[in-house]
């Protein structure tokens, strides 16, 4: 069993800049990551408000996020984390097939899309019901999609299926949170329908999405033919692998973290979407500095 520095939970904009920073200090560190490297920039069409980068795909910021972890010899693996045990020596990191082991750890999971909640939705996803628009737009081209949200990942999504499909209905139930110029930009594009304030009440079809019915704050209901929806309403922390540690979470059930990224349990820190903190990539590469500056400083003393 590899004995690390630092290993670290996830592979996003705060995991990889961990590791960056870990690694150009001569820390032995291990990258863990379920999926791919990139973790929420994979489901971003552009990215137009991280420094450096006028534009750039999400896809294509992640390639170079994962370039730049390798190029500095710090460990990747694909593993899904089962939980973390607190040790003696620090920690062990259990995973589906092995076990590791180090001294410090970086939580960066970051956060899983939140459902609707509403009968069938299981049923629909993958035929129908999508929470990432770049992955599964292109199924739907020339046809007629939906986006729920208000935020502005919501209006992202809109702005690329805008693109490919021959309408897109935007509904929420409240105000719009997303930046001022994205909304500016979907009101100038023909064939995008906002629908506020609505909620998805119900879904119809029989193997695939046919249908949605949406409900005005008046109780008037409304049929919209779509075979797309794709779902931007928040996000929940992926913090179950935490559960047998005595880890402070926030109310909303976030990692609770001091202004060093630093956790109630000695040697942990966490980064990235998982503090519930901003949910932006600037936001998140910035706390995967904080985070491994302050396991440096942990490991010296």
């Amino acid at each position: 069993m590899a004995n690390y520095d630092v290993m670290i939970i996830g592979a996003g904009p705060a995991g990889c800049t961990s590791a960056i920073y870990c690694a150009r200090r001569g820390l032995k560190t291990l990258l863990i990551e379920p999926k791919e490297v990139g973790g929420a920039l994979l489901y971003g069409a552009t990215i137009e408000n991280y420094p450096g980068f006028e534009s750039i795909n999400g896809i294509e910021l992640a390639e170079k996020f994962k370039n730049q972890v390798k190029k500095l010899n710090a460990e990747i693996l694909k593993e899904e984390v089962k939980e973390i045990i607190k040790t003696k020596q620090g920690f062990e990191v259990v995973c589906l097939k092995k076990k590791f082991s180090g001294k410090s750890v970086i939580v960066a999971q970051g956060a899983k899309p939140r459902q609707l909640n509403l009968k069938d939705e299981s049923k629909f996803i993958g035929r129908g019901i999508s929470y990432c628009a770049t992955c599964d737009g292109p199924l739907f081209n020339g046809k007629e999609v939906a986006v729920i949200g208000g935020g502005n990942s919501a209006f992202h999504y809109a702005l690329f299926l805008a693109e490919i499909c021959s309408k897109v209905y935007l509904i929420h139930r409240s105000e719009f949170r997303a930046d001022k110029i994205l909304v500016e930009k979907l009101k100038k594009m023909k064939n995008i329908v906002f629908k506020q304030p609505y909620e998805v009440v119900e879904l119809t079809g029989d193997r695939m999405l046919s249908s949605i019915k949406i409900k005005s704050k008046e109780e008037k209901i409304e049929e919209l033919k779509v075979t797309g929806l794709f779902v931007s309403i928040g996000q929940d922390p992926n913090t179950s692998f935490l559960k047998n540690l005595d880890l402070k979470l926030t109310t909303e059930g976030y990692v609770s973290v001091d202004q060093h990224m630093v956790t109630n349990v000695p040697g942990m820190f966490g980064a990235g979407d998982i503090t519930g903190i901003g949910r932006q990539v600037v936001i998140a590469a910035g706390q995967g500095a904080l985070a491994a500056l302050s396991a440096e400083k942990y490991l010296k003393h």
